[in-house]
């Protein structure tokens, strides 16, 4: 998931692109575990 989003906008900074894409899916897993224990 985090290779898809890094090779997608891998202009000229791919690492920095990378580690986007790597922060945007802790997010996304953080984001759910919190409604999970929200809806628990």
């Amino acid at each position: 998931m985090g290779n898809e989003i890094g090779e997608r906008f891998s202009g000229g900074g791919g690492s920095v692109a990378f580690w986007r894409g790597v922060a945007a899916c802790a997010l996304l897993v953080t984001a759910i575990v919190l409604v999970l224990l929200l809806a628990s």
